[in-house]
């Protein structure tokens, strides 16, 4: 992702007369020079004599040359057409000559060049030293700041940082000025997210050379990465500002953008990136990341291919992918996505999680669960991991379950709303409806336009039977999500509670629009239709529920009503069979069939379904009181008497079960 720019060369020569006793030792009108030169791979160094080309020597290349005695010149040159620096020899900027004495064997040169651009192309700016030393022997080479830098970067390349601080550290001892042994420094600190550090050492190169284009990029990395946003984009815009085609800056400020919430600026910036280098992959696949926020899933699947395309071992373009295709509800190809993504890094805990969220929505709970675990065991403080695996539980109906694991995701995030309001759900379900209340209120504290929060309390409203505070509830969400099918729905249902069935029929309509595809909606728009005695329509309103949900045991038994109120009793006992036969405990089922054999004079089938009625629920006045009256039929009045007088235990002001025993009484029973 950084690409090191060396912008500071050293040259270093050696040059040194011979006293070694040999049979090609020179004569006192000429000298031995040894010649070495350790830099980067675009410099050569020359020496000249009079103007005449003498010797050139590349990077890494050592060899002896006899001279006649008299006075060079150095000379460095970048590249082959470069421009052509004299070296300077001596703190006289004019002294630029050098002159060769074997006779005077104490002589010791060394010539050090800082080489860097300048606005007139290439000059040499600070040449050290002509040190005058006895002739020493010949010394072990000593590596030189260069080769410490290669030395750093190769272990920066290989992801060893400790090892490659160490060896920009050397480099630094040996000069205290070599800037990018102080950008060096600096990326391996941020890559061991120690990003204070990493902003001192780029500050130090940039101190060092002002026109340091890495190391504003890296101070724009480092302050990105401590989500001081502006502050990085400032520093990217620096970068830019020296090298206006410098890629990868464009692609930090655009990560910076990202990072703010401006998509559109955003992919502005990776759109430069990629002009700069088309083969850009993590430009490409950031512009993917910025068009999924803005949900255009297309151009982002389209992205995240390019980049996939240029590096197909690219797991977080697989992963990327995989959303947006999840988000289209193409949940098969978002799971050959995420397990591309599994098989290039098996510790990918995103990607299991990807793929347990595809498989949830295919309501394949348990391979979801599976793919929880993954990610959890990867990421044991993975909150949002813990609050799927909750939501799975939830529609397994292990209820006590989900609320564990959204008790885990609480304690590693005391400020998860998402999970006060899945606890808030599960209550909800085991009837628990003030705890669901108070898990609500907690989702709503911490999130106060959390329309999903307002939605179950609601719901826990409605249950508790008070209608208005629940319609209060509804109303709040769809102040903050005018959208939400749901909480449309809820408020219907809880005008149909209160018999305004108008009014309850407007939001089941309103619900529908948003979501033509709504089951319960349908259903709900029936059972008002029902109490309005038009059962044509209710019928046609449960046709449509039970076509977009086969299973939908409310809407049977509410078709199966309409047919027993139009005396269409073999119809009637069809649908209840149908509701009993996908929910064996659906205890209204078995009362209403119960109620059409009465009607249909087959007394001991109506009792056995009274029966099964009152087992499934003990408390339910109806039941008892109906069983009583089938017992009348049969002539059974013992036991009927038992039945209404049970009836009336349970709900003293039933009036039916008044009259019903009045009747009784007159029969003398």
């Amino acid at each position: 992702m950084k690409k090191f720019n060396l912008l500071i060369i050293l040259v270093s020569m050696s040059i040194m007369s011979c006293v070694t006793e040999t049979a090609n030792k020179p004569s006192y009108e000429e000298s031995e020079i040894i010649f070495s030169f350790d830099g980067p791979q675009n410099v050569k160094v020359s020496l000249y004599q009079n103007g005449q080309f003498m010797e050139t020597i590349s990077n890494g290349e050592r060899f002896k040359k006899i001279l006649p005695n008299g006075s060079y010149i150095f000379v460095a040159q970048i590249g082959e057409r470069g421009p052509i620096i004299q070296t300077i020899v001596g703190n006289n900027p004019l002294s630029r000559e050098l002159t060769v004495d074997a006779r005077n064997n104490s002589v010791y040169v060394k010539v050090i060049a800082s080489i860097r651009p300048s606005s007139g192309g290439v000059n040499i700016d600070n040449f050290l030293v002509t040190n005058t030393v006895q002739l020493p022997p010949v010394p072990t080479p000593r590596l030189s700041a260069n080769k410490y830098i290669e030395r750093g970067h190769k272990y920066y390349h290989n992801k060893e940082y400790d090892r490659a601080i160490a060896e920009y550290t050397r480099a630094i001892k040996i000069n205290p000025n070599y800037a990018d042994a102080y950008n060096g420094r600096g990326w391996a600190y941020y890559e061991k997210k120690d990003y204070d550090r990493a902003i001192t050492e780029f500050n130090q190169a940039i101190r060092i050379d002002l026109n340091y284009a890495n190391a504003y990029n890296g101070l724009g990395w480092a302050y990105y990465e401590k989500e001081d946003y502006d502050r990085a984009i400032s520093e990217f815009n620096q970068a830019i500002r020296i090298d206006p085609n410098y890629a990868n800056a464009y692609n930090g400020r655009g990560y910076t953008y990202f990072g703010k919430g401006n998509y559109d600026w955003a992919i502005a910036e990776f759109n430069q990136a990629i002009r700069i280098d088309p083969n850009y992959a993590i430009a490409y696949n950031a512009r993917g990341d910025a068009y999924y926020n803005k949900k255009d899933y297309d151009r982002a699947i389209a992205d995240y291919t390019k980049a996939i395309r240029i590096d197909p071992n690219y797991a977080s373009a697989y992963n990327g992918r995989g959303n947006a295709y999840y988000n289209k509800k193409d949940y098969d190809r978002a799971i050959a996505d995420y397990t591309q993504a599994i098989r290039i890094d098996p510790n990918y805990a995103s990607a299991y999680n990807g793929r347990g969220n595809a498989y949830y929505n295919k309501k394949d709970y348990d391979r979801a669960i599976t793919d929880y675990t993954q990610a959890i065991k990867i990421n044991t403080n993975f909150t949002v991991a813990y609050y799927d695996r909750g939501n799975a539980y939830h529609q397994k109906k292990d209820y006590d379950l989900a609320i564990t694991e959204f008790n885990q995701a609480i304690r590693i995030d005391p400020n998860y709303a998402f999970a006060y309001n899945g606890r808030g759900w599960a209550y909800y379900e085991k009837k628990d409806y003030d705890q669901a209340i108070t898990e609500f209120n907690q989702a709503i504290r911490i999130d106060p336009d959390y329309a999903n929060a307002y939605n179950g309390r609601g719901w826990a409203y409605y249950e508790k039977k008070d209608y208005d505070q629940a319609i209060t509830e509804f109303n709040q969400a769809i102040r903050i999500d005018p959208d939400y099918a749901f909480a449309y729905n809820g408020r219907g249902w809880a005008y149909y509670e209160k018999k305004d069935y108008d009014q309850a029929i407007t939001e089941f309509n309103q619900a529908i629009r948003i979501d033509p595809d709504y089951a319960n909606a349908y259903n709900g728009r029936g059972w008002a239709y029902y109490e309005k005695k038009d059962y044509d329509q209710a019928i046609t309103e449960f046709n449509q529920a039970i076509r977009i949900d086969p299973d939908y045991a409310n809407a049977y038994n509410g078709r199966g009503l309409v047919y027993y109120e139009k005396k269409d009793y073999d119809r009637a006992i069809s649908e209840f069979n149908q509701v009993i036969r996908i929910d064996p405990n659906y205890a209204d089922a078995y009362d209403n069939r119960g109620s059409v054999y009465l009607d249909k004079r087959d007394y001991d089938r109506a009792i056995m379904d009274f029966d099964h009625a009152i087992q499934l629920n003990p408390n339910f006045t109806g039941f008892y009181r109906r069983r009583g009256v089938a017992y009348m039929k049969k002539g059974n009045y013992v036991q009927a008497r038992k039945d209404i007088e049970k009836a009336l235990q349970i709900d003293p002001t039933n009036q039916k079960a008044k009259d019903n025993l009045a009747e009784l009484q007159k029969k003398g029973y």
